[in-house]
């Protein structure tokens, strides 16, 4: 199963977050893949509060050197087929936080839980936990 989220991680980072065929154009300087949602490995039920039953099951955050992001989330609500969406935006780096600012001046906070950034968390808007770990991003 992990070996299936790591194939899918590489081909959604590169997809999802639209890097650049010319070697100038920006690098992924740090990569999280979700690892946990309160407390436990993907898929895992989220929003439970909610009309549908809903499981988060892949996520991946790309921040890129030039100050933009890209974010890919596969969701599956019921038996339905999973749904995949795609954000891109800037981000802000603070001391202990980093800040995702999409489109829609929505922002997300990923807070560090290491002095590395080894390791964040983020609080979904149903007030599920979502731990991500950083990953090693290939140089081309």
């Amino acid at each position: 199963m992990k070996r299936r989220y790591a194939a899918l991680f590489s081909a959604l980072l590169v997809t999802g977050c639209d890097e650049p065929a010319e070697p100038d154009g920006p690098a992924i300087d740090v990569a999280y893949l979700l690892d946990r949602v309160n407390g436990n490995a993907p898929p895992e039920p989220i929003c439970e509060q909610g009309s549908a039953d809903q499981s988060l099951e892949f996520e991946s955050i790309a921040l890129r050197d030039d100050d933009t992001y890209g974010r890919v989330q596969v969701v599956r609500i019921e038996d339905d087929p999973p749904i995949q969406q795609e954000e891109q935006g800037d981000f802000e780096r603070l001391a202990d936080e980093i800040l995702l600012i999409n489109a829609a001046d929505d922002t997300l906070v990923l807070t560090l839980l290491d002095s590395a950034g080894e390791h964040v968390r983020r609080v979904h808007t149903c007030g599920d936990t979502l731990r991500y770990v950083s990953v090693p991003v290939e140089e081309e």
